[in-house]
């Protein structure tokens, strides 16, 4: 089986958990028996940080770093949709799925999409999103073989399709195999001995933080835990 995974950045910095979702994907469906996975995504600084082999990678040209506007190299992308058997499409808010969402009509593919929490018109750029979201974005959710939500309450802006399947982000167990716990603590200036609890991602309204430090200010008095945002 091909698979293949569409993001708009490789970054690992500036890409967040979008990023972080696909390359684990991508590392894991190539070390499955049988299956042959690839990404397609948009050049960023630096082009390839996730340093993947090149056989493993395909990378548009970008026209526009602030709408990640790649050249559309449509004889590219068809060519790399047609090899595939199944596309997974991550995002919503992108151009990029946009193309690849009337190729893979054409050719009739199946295909996935992970909105990744995305769905909801938040932050920059509202009336583009709305815009999008009106003329072509539910129709990519309502194609799909299935829409991967990674929280339950994605499901309240998917009532325009039922081929919903929620599958949760995993870990990578070799990403926490640290054995000095003491020494991590003290590089972060984290005093040794005293529990904690972590917040770590983007401090926006859109992931919770004000709903973890609004539940740590009740619960202070009773609990030794210290409060540690990573954001």
């Amino acid at each position: 089986m091909n698979i293949l995974n569409i993001i708009m950045s490789t970054n690992t910095v500036t890409g967040g958990g979008s990023v972080e979702r696909v390359l684990k994907l991508n590392k894991y469906f190539n070390a499955t028996l049988g299956v042959s996975s690839k990404i397609l995504s948009i050049e960023n600084d630096p082009a390839n940080d996730a340093k993947l082999p090149e056989e493993e990678l395909i990378l548009l040209p970008n026209i526009s770093k602030r709408w990640y506007l790649p050249v559309p190299k449509l004889y590219l992308i068809w060519q790399v949709v047609k090899w595939s058997d199944i596309v997974h499409l991550m995002n919503h808010w992108t151009v990029i799925n946009l193309w690849i969402f009337i190729i893979v009509r054409l050719l009739n593919k199946p295909y996935v999409i992970c909105p990744g929490g995305a769905l909801i018109v938040f932050g920059r750029s509202i009336w583009l999103k709305k815009i999008y979201q009106l003329l072509i974005g539910r129709r990519i959710v309502k194609k799909a073989s299935a829409v991967i939500i990674l929280a339950e309450h994605e499901k309240r802006y998917l009532k325009y399709t039922n081929a919903v399947s929620r599958i949760e982000n995993g870990i990578d167990a070799e990403d926490f195999a640290y054995d000095n716990p003491e020494k991590f603590r003290s590089l972060i200036g984290l005093e040794v001995g005293i529990p904690y609890l972590l917040f770590l991602g983007r401090l926006n309204k859109i992931k919770g933080p004000d709903l973890i430090l609004g539940a740590f200010f009740e619960l202070a008095e009773q609990i030794p835990h210290h409060l540690v945002f990573v954001g």
